[in-house]
């Protein structure tokens, strides 16, 4: 058993090949090709790096397809893809950019012989630290949703913390559905390539999958409450300032008639009255009093 991180070598019976490649440029993967006869589109699909969806891809003598992982638990690091090539005896890791943890992946494969149980264990490890990368970012997407809906009634920029999170839960959750879906197919009886003995650790991929989509769900839902419940509060804020603006026309409104009453330009018997200014605002404090009066009974305020 071997593991092969330098040199290629032809795949064969007699002992199981994983290569692994990172910064893999275009001469390199047309070696690969050639060597393990592989289909000229998985050889298109690894050297594009615009694409952003898993595949899977089945070949009479091996299968393709494509994962995801973060590096860091950060909302703003783009997801990094990696290409699988999947054969009886032989794996290929390939990729543009360095894959996580593959440093220690190669020296526990070649110090516990992984290869000796199954070339597909070494698929199980180098996938189960992609899904503790995602169970990192999800935790942090939980944090933040967490931080709004604490901050509910604070919160300026509410909308825009919701806005980012809910696209990031987006983003993850088009990564990982597909992913779970691979991941049961690798599990599954019917499939060749994965022995009966490692059929169960795929099936644990796929259950730990589902259950961050299923958090990410809650998530999303949640968020989507969180900004029903903001603009419920929003609506209550602009009713109650409504209502002040309101209650103040309504107690200004016949103070504003009487005024505009004795600003006309007409002789008034009250002009010639002594008391006559003294009147009109007694008049006014009495309507005013009046109004609020029956605003306080209504109980408008």
């Amino acid at each position: 058993m071997t593991v092969e991180s330098d040199e290629l070598q032809h795949p064969s019976n007699d002992h199981t090949i994983w290569v692994f490649g990172s910064h893999v440029n275009d001469n390199e993967l047309n070696q690969i090709q050639t060597m393990y006869e592989l289909h000229e589109t998985d050889i298109v699909h690894c050297k594009r790096t615009d694409t952003k969806r898993s595949r899977f891809i089945v070949h009479p003598h091996y299968v393709a397809f494509s994962l995801y992982y973060f590096t860091t638990p950060d909302i703003h690091i783009k997801p990094v893809r990696v290409d699988f090539i999947l054969g009886e005896h032989f794996l290929l890791t390939l990729c543009s950019d360095h894959v996580l943890h593959i440093d220690a992946m190669v020296m526990r494969a070649k110090e516990e012989d992984i290869l000796a149980s199954g070339i597909e264990l070494v698929l199980y490890y180098i996938v189960q630290g992609f899904i503790q990368s995602f169970a990192a970012l999800v935790t942090q997407v939980i944090r933040n949703a967490e931080h709004v809906s604490d901050h509910l009634n604070q919160q300026t920029n509410l909308f825009l913390d919701i806005r980012e999170t809910r696209h990031t839960a987006f983003t993850v959750l088009q990564l990982l559905a597909p992913q779970a879906r691979i991941f049961n197919i690798l599990g599954t009886d019917s499939f060749t390539y994965t022995s009966i003995q490692n059929k169960a650790y795929f099936i644990d991929l796929s259950d730990r999958t589902e259950e961050l989509i299923d958090d990410l769900d809650t998530i999303r839902d949640n968020l989507l409450s969180n900004v029903e419940g903001y603009t419920s509060l929003q609506s209550n804020e602009m009713n109650r300032v409504m209502k002040i603006l309101t209650v103040a026309a309504t107690i200004f409104l016949p103070l504003n008639l009487i005024a505009s009453i004795y600003g006309m330009n007409f002789k008034i018997p009250e002009y010639g009255w002594t008391y006559g200014y003294p009147y009109s605002l007694s008049l006014m404090a009495v309507v005013a009093g009046i109004s609020i009066l029956i605003i306080h009974r209504k109980g408008w305020f």
